[in-house]
C-alpha cells in the first residue's frame, strides 16, 4: 500500500512539474526546432508602416520553458547575430514572440550575454542622444533619446537571477533591445528622420570628432 502510494505522488510530481513548462505553437516549435545553423531576421518597413506582425507584438514570458528550448533558442540566435555583425538581437527579431534577448556587453572581450525574460528595475535621470540602426529595419538609422544608465535584472538559461548595471552604448544596447519584447522600433522614438545608414555613420562621427562612439564592431549600431 505504502509503494502504491509513493508511486501515485511521483506520479502527481511529475505531472505537476510537466504542466508547469510553457508550450509552443507548432510555428515557434518549428522555428526552435530547426536545424540551423541560422534563422531568418524578419524585417519592418516604416516607411509602409508594415511588416513581420511579430515585431509589433508584446512577447510572452520565456522563463517557463523547458531548457532544452531556451538552449536551442541560444545557439540558433547566438549564431544568427554573428553572422549579421551587430550588437544585439531579441527574439521577436526571429520571429519568436519570446522575451528572450542577446547583449554584447561592451568589455574588452565583447562578452554576448543571453537574457531571460529581462525588466529594466532602474533608470538613470540623465539621458543622451544617440545614433542606432537596427537589423530589422536594414539600411537605415536615426537619433533616438534613452537613459544613460539602467540596471536589469533577468534570468539565465539555467534560471538564475542575474543583475546587470550598464550605462552608456551598452546601455542603449539593452534599451533597444528590451523595446522589442513589447513590440516597440527605435523609430518610434525618433529625434529626427531616418536616414540612410551611411549618413548616419557619418554624423555620428563628425559629432565624435572623426571616432565612432563604439569602435568597429558597432559601426553600424545594428541592434
Amino acid at each position: 500500500m505504502r509503494c502504491a502510494s509513493l508511486l501515485v505522488s511521483l506520479f502527481l510530481f511529475v505531472s505537476c512539474a510537466s504542466s508547469s513548462r510553457a508550450t509552443l505553437p507548432a510555428a515557434e516549435r518549428k522555428l526552435i526546432d530547426s536545424p540551423g545553423p541560422l534563422l531568418e531576421i524578419v524585417t519592418w518597413d516604416p516607411a509602409k508602416n508594415e511588416g513581420h506582425p511579430v515585431l509589433r507584438q508584446r512577447a510572452r514570458p520565456a522563463g517557463g520553458l523547458a531548457r532544452g528550448d531556451l538552449e536551442k533558442l541560444d545557439r540558433l540566435m547566438r549564431a544568427t547575430l554573428e553572422k549579421s555583425g551587430g550588437v544585439g538581437l531579441a527574439a521577436p527579431q526571429v520571429g519568436l514572440p519570446l522575451r528572450v534577448v542577446l547583449v554584447q556587453l561592451q568589455d574588452p572581450a565583447k562578452t554576448v550575454i543571453t537574457c531571460v525574460d529581462p525588466v529594466i528595475e532602474v533608470r538613470s535621470e540623465a539621458v543622451v542622444d544617440g545614433y542606432e540602426g537596427c537589423l530589422s529595419i536594414p539600411g537605415l538609422g536615426g537619433k533616438v533619446r534613452r537613459h544613460e544608465a539602467i540596471q536589469v535584472r533577468c534570468l539565465s538559461l539555467e534560471g538564475r537571477v542575474k543583475i546587470y548595471e550598464s550605462s552608456g552604448f551598452e546601455a542603449r544596447i539593452f534599451q533597444h533591445e528590451l523595446d522589442h519584447l513589447d513590440g516597440v522600433l527605435y523609430a518610434d522614438k525618433l529625434e529626427g528622420a531616418l536616414m540612410p545608414i551611411e549618413e548616419m555613420r557619418r554624423r555620428r562621427a563628425a559629432e565624435a570628432g572623426g571616432a565612432a562612439e563604439a569602435g568597429p564592431s558597432n559601426e553600424a549600431g545594428k541592434k
